[in-house]
Formats: C-alpha cells, structure tokens, sequence
C-alpha cells in the first residue's frame, strides 16, 4: 500500500502535475511570443549578443551569405545600375569569380591591383549579415567602388528582365 506522500519525501501527484502544466503553459508563451516577434519585427532577434542569429535562422530567416533580388525591381533597378553599366549574370558554381575577374581586366586594361575582386565588382544581390535587406544602403555601398569614367560591373546570380528595366 506504501507510505503517504508527505511521509517519503516525494511530492504529491497534483502538485506534480501543475508544475508540469505551468511548464507547458510557459514554453506555448514563449513560442507564441517568439513567432509574434518573427512575423512583425524579427530584426529584434539580431540584438541578442552571439546568440540571437540562432533564433533568427530559427525563424526561418535567411542566413548569409544568401542573394535578394529586390534590387531588380522597377523602383529599386536605377538605385544602383546606370546606363552603361555591365551586369555579369552567370549560374551558380560556373566560373563565376573567374567571370568577374575578366570582365574587370577587359574593362580596366588589365589592371589587377586588387586584393579581392569582391573589391572592386558591385555585389548588391549579397547579403553581408542577417537583417542587410535595405536596398538603398546596399547600393550606396556598393556604388563607393564606382571609378568615376569607367562603367561600373556588378556581378548576379539573377539577370534582370530587359523588358522590365529599359535595358537593351
């Protein structure tokens, strides 16, 4: 039959259970809290010092070095692309610093005083840390390697639609 609860030292089933009620409550709190926090403002994660990029990625946010395309869109194109500009659109995996290393030296006279081609090639497609989602800003960036004279080359995994943007 054993000895009562209070007697062995062990806690009583209720007491137990609310505990673990308590527990569940607070952890379905938490991730409520924590999805309301992604879906509305979900750059306040990248705040938490060393950690919070885990609760971003968690997220389902994207983690960098990731590509957004934004900058192709009607409004955002001429932010950063002027005519006669050269855009490098090539796949994934296919020669592409080896493209953009060429296109630099035809377009430089084979000028190579670079220590990274990422120097000195636009990549306003790339995301350099989690939240970098302001196109303006990445344009700016980018725009401080133009050589005044010289078309400026930006580099893409996505070529833009001619129809789209004026291009010819």
């Amino acid at each position: 039959r054993g000895y009562p609860a209070h007697r062995t030292g062990m806690p009583a089933k209720s007491a137990l259970g609310r505990a673990a009620r308590c527990a569940a409550v607070l952890a379905a709190a938490l991730a409520i809290l924590l999805a309301l926090i992604n879906r509305t403002y979900p750059q306040l994660f990248l705040r938490i010092p060393e950690y919070g990029y885990l609760l971003w990625a968690l997220g389902g946010n994207p983690m960098p070095p990731t590509f957004d395309w934004s900058h192709y869109s009607e409004s955002n194109f001429r932010l950063w692309c002027r005519d006669g500009d050269i855009v490098v659109s090539t796949m994934a995996k296919a020669g592409s610093v080896w493209v953009q290393n060429i296109v630099h030296l035809l377009k430089t006279g084979g000028d190579d005083s670079y220590d990274r081609i990422q120097d000195v090639f636009g990549l306003v497609e790339m995301l350099r840390h989690p939240g970098d989602t302001n196109v303006a800003e990445r344009a700016a960036r980018e725009a401080a390697k133009r050589v005044e004279g010289l078309p400026m080359q930006h580099f893409s995994h996505k070529y833009p639609r001619p129809d789209a943007h004026g291009l010819q």
